[in-house]
């Protein structure tokens, strides 16, 4: 029995290269494949495509590929011209609908393209240990974190925040981006006994699978208990 469309896999491969220029502006280089075949991202070309494949591409491929159409240009990249997304606004829509529309997408990676992973913990590791009344919390990779764009670059959109970070996409909210925020000039965060609970409860609990964590601290003894009548 053939599968429903939804439930196909999409014969659609997307290519990303973070590219910067001499001014750090970011520029998101985009290659497509159909069926492991480059497909050519001039637009007149790329329309043509759509039209002859009408009946062939899958309506989550079809769906995503009009609307790549929209989100690229071609750019003149320090000399180069190249089809790309200068956008960040228009980065966050390109993550969004690939993960609507189950779009693989793979980032250049050492001149090898590696498959961006959506479900994993982003690779950075925070140590959470206990000083008295206090927790700290210390970003280990934090020197590497700080100097590479690509360990944290941080995407929005009007419906969702994205964060790349090495090959893995995530949507975060708020307080976990400010709480990461934080790092920025200090590899270590200090909570008192009052704010200790607030992270606990509102950060750690929330965020356990966003990244790794390495707790060596009493949670309970931050926590107050409820005393029985």
């Amino acid at each position: 029995m053939t599968p429903p469309d939804s439930e196909q896999p999409s014969q659609l491969v997307v290519q990303l290269h973070f590219l910067f220029d001499t001014n750090d502006r970011l520029f998101l280089a985009v290659n497509l494949l159909y069926n492991d075949a480059p497909i050519s991202l001039s637009l007149a070309t790329f329309m043509q495509f759509l039209y002859k494949n009408d009946q062939l591409l899958s309506h989550n491929d079809s769906e995503f590929c009009y609307i790549l159409a929209k989100l690229v240009k071609k750019v003149d990249f320090q000399g180069e011209l190249l089809y790309a997304i200068p956008s960040d606004y228009d980065m966050a829509l390109l993550i969004r609908h690939a993960k609507t529309h189950d779009i693989p997408l793979y980032w250049e990676q050492d001149d090898e393209y590696v498959r961006i992973e959506f479900d994993q913990p982003f690779p950075l590791s925070i140590e959470v240990t206990q000083k008295g009344s206090h927790l700290q919390c210390r970003l280990i990779e934090q020197s590497q974190w700080v100097d590479n764009p690509l360990q944290w670059l941080v995407l929005r959109e009007q419906q969702a925040t994205y964060c790349f970070c090495n090959g893995v996409i995530k949507q975060l909210d708020t307080d976990f981006l400010n709480f990461m925020d934080r790092f920025l000039d200090r590899d270590t965060i200090l909570f008192n006994q009052d704010k200790a609970v607030l992270f606990i409860k509102q950060l750690y609990q929330s965020h356990k699978t966003t990244l790794f964590w390495s707790i060596k601290a009493d949670f309970m003894s931050f926590i107050p208990q409820d005393i029985p009548p």
